[in-house]
């Protein structure tokens, strides 16, 4: 009996060792048996950090989520240049906290102790990106904290590089330069000394009674325009400009008087006339517009630009039929232009010979009722060779007249074989032949007088 209660106590004790050894390794590990994510940040060489090795924390806010594992370096492109393909970083591989839930685009800062004691990776920021860290995308890191200050500060007073702070400095102090302001101050100091030399030659002995001459000459003329200008404003001249304004205004205030007294005499008249352009407009308005409104709608079949556009359609039509029947008449004229020629020609011609014929009748009327004798007829016969000569000449003016116009008409060359010109030949033929008959009557009549 006394055997078996001391094994139950000693196995309650050794039950109760074991779980406060695991809850002591469980405290002392730091929850080291928390899920982690690997994570790699990359920093540029040229940056000012302080010393990461493995064993660095990754702090986020107060407390450490995360060990550096391991540095290495590794080349690719460079930030500032994309040409350059061997840069060199520096890689920490580490892990965090699962629980953190780092995104791709986080912020992570390297810091250092003031006194330059180990580094650290801080998480400034966990990201918004839904994708989480991987080691194949890096995160790149910036240098924070008071070391890097420092190393900034150190920086900006490298003269060596020309876009430090001492370097600019120094580039706008430097007088040589364009641009600087150095260069400026000494172009303002020439420009005020060649201002002061050119006041001084100004100002010169040899010269200032001509300078004084000028401004006491500039100063009486400003004596005599403010003079002239108080005189102007003097109350009492009333050809002074202030006097012209009073009567002016005087005038005015009593014209303004006399309106009002117009007004205030003839307001019954005034409101009468008022009231019938009041009712001229109101019959304009309900009268007269509609009615013009009525005679000049277009969807109106009786208004009267329905009546217009009806009367200018029918004078269209019209001119159309006119259009028509003249490109007839010209088609006409033009197919018929001989017939037409000598149609006129022989109604010509008929003139002619009534025209003789009455001639004759008037001055000798009674050959109508008694026969011609012999010596009579003898006339006729020369008169008729006469006539004949005068009818030839006439068909030679008329050649001729149509010879012009036909030049008239064809400014250039005409060819030997246009209509009309042979019409023209032919009718100067013929005027020529009844010359030549005429001259052989006349010559044969004379011939019969002479034997006679």
């Amino acid at each position: 009996m006394p055997q078996e209660r001391n094994a139950f106590r000693l196995g309650l004790m050794t039950i109760v060792v074991v779980v406060l050894l695991f809850t002591a390794v469980m405290f002392i590990g730091g929850r080291r048996f928390d899920a982690v994510d690997p994570i790699v940040v990359r920093v540029r060489h040229d940056l000012k950090v302080p010393r990461i090795k493995p064993g660095a924390p990754i702090i986020c806010g107060p407390q450490q989520v995360g060990l550096v594992n391991e540095v290495t370096t590794i080349e690719g492109e460079s930030p500032d240049d994309p040409a350059v393909k061997d840069f060199l970083f520096f890689e920490f591989h580490g892990e965090v906290n699962q629980s953190l839930g780092l995104r791709s685009d986080c912020r992570i800062v390297v810091e250092g102790q003031i006194l330059g004691d180990q580094g650290q990776l801080v998480v400034e920021s966990r990201g918004l990106s839904p994708e989480r860290i991987s080691p194949e995308k890096p995160v790149s890191a910036d240098a924070s904290g008071f070391a890097s200050d420092v190393a900034m500060i150190t920086q900006e007073f490298d003269r060596t590089d020309p876009t430090s702070l001492i370097s600019r400095v120094r580039t706008q102090l430097d007088a040589g330069s364009a641009g600087s302001i150095m260069a400026k101050v000494h172009g303002i100091l020439d420009n005020l000394q060649f201002m002061t030399l050119h006041l001084q030659r100004v100002v010169d002995p040899s010269r200032r009674e001509a300078l004084t001459a000028r401004l006491s000459d500039i100063l009486e003329d400003v004596h005599q325009m403010t003079t002239v200008l108080r005189g102007q404003l003097e109350p009492g001249d009333e050809h002074m400009i202030l006097a012209k304004l009073h009567r002016t205004l005087d005038a005015l205030d009593k014209a303004m008087a006399a309106a009002v007294e117009t007004v205030t005499e003839n307001r019954e008249d005034i409101r009468s006339t008022v009231g019938d352009v009041r009712e001229m407009a109101s019959t304009l308005n309900k009268s007269i517009i509609p009615a013009l409104e009525r005679e000049l709608s277009p969807d109106s079949g009786d208004s009267l630009l329905t009546k217009v556009h009806n009367a200018l359609d029918e004078v269209n039509a019209a001119l159309d039929d006119v259009s028509v029947v003249a490109a007839k008449g010209k088609r006409v004229a033009t197919l018929s232009a001989d017939r037409l020629v000598a149609t006129v020609d022989n109604a010509k011609e008929a003139t002619g010979h009534l025209k003789a014929v009455a001639k004759d009748i008037r001055s000798a009327p009674w050959r109508l009722i008694h026969q011609p004798g012999e010596i009579e007829s003898k006339q006729a016969y020369v008169f008729a060779a006469v006539r004949e000569f005068s009818d030839a000449s006439g068909s030679l003016d008329d050649s001729l007249t149509q010879l012009r116009v036909m030049l008239e008409a064809n400014p250039g060359e005409i060819a030997g074989d246009h209509p009309s010109l042979i019409a023209v030949r032919d009718q100067l033929k013929a005027a020529f032949e009844r010359f030549t008959d005429a001259e052989q009557a006349l010559w044969t009549q004379l011939e019969v007088a002479d034997k006679k």
